[in-house]
C-alpha cells in the first residue's frame, strides 16, 4: 500500500503542470482541513492531553522538516 501510494504521488507530481512550490501549496490547502479536523477530534476525547512541552516541540518541529522534504521531492520529480 505504501509503495503504491508513493508511486501514484510521484506520478501525479511528474505529470502536473504546477511547480514544486505551487504543488505543495495545493496539497497543503487540500489536506489542512482534514488535519485540523483530526486534531479537533483527538483533542475532544482527551488523546492529546498529558503531552509534555518537549513532545509538542517535536511535533511542531516536524512540520518544517516535512515541508522541506516534500518541496525537494516535488522539485526532483519534475526533472
Amino acid at each position: 500500500v505504501l509503495a503504491l501510494s508513493f508511486g501514484v504521488y510521484g506520478l501525479m507530481h511528474k505529470t502536473a503542470a504546477l511547480g514544486a512550490l505551487e504543488g505543495l501549496t495545493l496539497e497543503t490547502l487540500i489536506l489542512a482541513p482534514l488535519a485540523a479536523g483530526g486534531l479537533l477530534w483527538w483533542s475532544q476525547d482527551g488523546s492529546m492531553a498529558g503531552q509534555t512541552a518537549v513532545d509538542w516541540a517535536w511535533l511542531i518541529g516536524t512540520g518544517p522538516v516535512t515541508a522541506g522534504t516534500l518541496l525537494l521531492f516535488a522539485a526532483g520529480a519534475r526533472r
